[in-house]
């Protein structure tokens, strides 16, 4: 399987509670920029893999049809795509192939955590795990066959979005993509 990454930066840093966002702002600056042997450069990037698996109908309990696999560096997580403060940023999954149509990731039950650099509780991905997308054709394609675990599959591109942190610091969200 050949791999691709590609990083983007756009996406806002996250804040505290609404009572303290401009101290939790420039806290999240800070910590971000940290001293210069921790730079951008340090920052751990998710490992992203991907396979066709049998697909299922979407009346399903569990639709499967492509299975997502991230790997992040021990030490790390990645906010939940359903974070508990507005303020944080979710991860995002896009996928894309010719002729497909994919529906809503099914994300592993996040870990809940409490951050005394976030005030509260989050709730955080780490570790490896798998993400479930439902395929099904696009109406306008007509018949071709759905991709199975044994091909032969579209060419498919898997989209990560995601901010990288630690107990004490979150680095700029950052996106990473596959290919196949």
């Amino acid at each position: 399987m050949e791999e691709t990454r590609i990083v983007n930066n756009p996406l806002p840093l996250f804040s505290s509670a609404p009572r303290n966002r401009l101290g939790a702002l420039c806290a999240a600056f800070a910590l971000a920029c940290g001293p210069a042997s921790a730079g951008p450069a340090s920052q751990p990037q998710p490992k992203v893999s991907f396979r066709y698996e049998e697909v299922l109908p979407a009346t399903a309990p569990a639709p499967r049809g492509l299975i997502v696999h991230v790997e992040i560096a021990p030490g790390w997580h990645i906010n939940s795509e359903a974070p508990l403060d507005e303020f944080l940023v979710p991860t995002k999954l896009e996928v894309e192939a010719e002729g497909l149509v994919f529906g809503k990731p099914v994300f592993p039950a996040p870990e809940k955590k409490h951050s005394d650099v976030m005030g509260g509780d989050v709730l955080l991905l780490s570790g490896d795990f798998d993400v479930a997308v439902p395929v099904s054709r696009k109406p306008s394609e007509g018949k071709p066959p759905l991709p199975t675990k044994n091909g032969p599959n579209p060419r498919t591109r898997v989209t990560l979005h995601y901010q990288s942190c630690n107990d004490s610091m979150c680095y700029p969200p950052k996106s990473v993509t596959a290919e196949m």
